[in-house]
């Protein structure tokens, strides 16, 4: 089970858009449960400008997750560059030797995997959003020419995914 968690601050949750202030009560549950039924629990982190000081080893330590995914937050021309779009992330970002100060203050995790912009921008597909080649055009033909035929518009380097570990067998 993948499940999200920016911060262990519910008031910065809160601020950045995760959740009402209890996510991270339901997140602990969840990793109880998981632990209880032998399922693999992953946390995923979006590092950005209101958690980047923040110390989480203490609550990544406590879950334990198998993986926990630290990604810099990532601004997509034309989905969330500008006030016109559905949401603007440009008040979220940092700079790249942020982004590594995070990661150097929790490098004893062994299940930190990180994902910075450069890995993200070619390892990812998505037939709403792709980092190189999709427009807002290209999404509505998607639906009208199915995923399999608008496939061939996106970008992807199965190489950069294969080396971001991302075969794995669940259970």
């Amino acid at each position: 089970m993948a499940v999200s968690c920016d911060s262990f601050n519910e008031r910065t949750n809160m601020m950045i858009g995760r959740g009402k202030g209890t996510h991270l009560e339901t997140f602990v549950k969840l990793s109880q449960l998981c632990r209880k039924h032998n399922i693999k629990f992953k946390v995923n982190t979006v590092v950005c400008r209101y958690n980047i000081d923040e110390d989480m080893n203490a609550m990544i330590t406590k879950v334990a997750p198998f993986r926990w995914k630290c990604f810099q937050v990532l601004v997509v021309e034309g989905e969330n560059d500008s006030s016109t779009t559905l949401r603007n992330a440009q008040r979220f970002t940092i700079s790249n030797d942020e982004y590594q100060a995070f990661l150097d203050r929790h490098a004893y995790q062994k299940s930190l995997v990180p994902e910075s912009n450069h890995v993200m921008k070619s390892s990812y597909t998505n037939t709403c959003v792709s980092s190189t080649k999709a427009s807002k055009n290209q999404l509505k033909a998607s639906s009208e020419i199915g995923v399999p035929a608008d496939m061939n518009n996106v970008y992807w380097d199965e190489e950069s995914f294969a080396r971001r570990g991302e075969e794995y067998e669940w259970q």
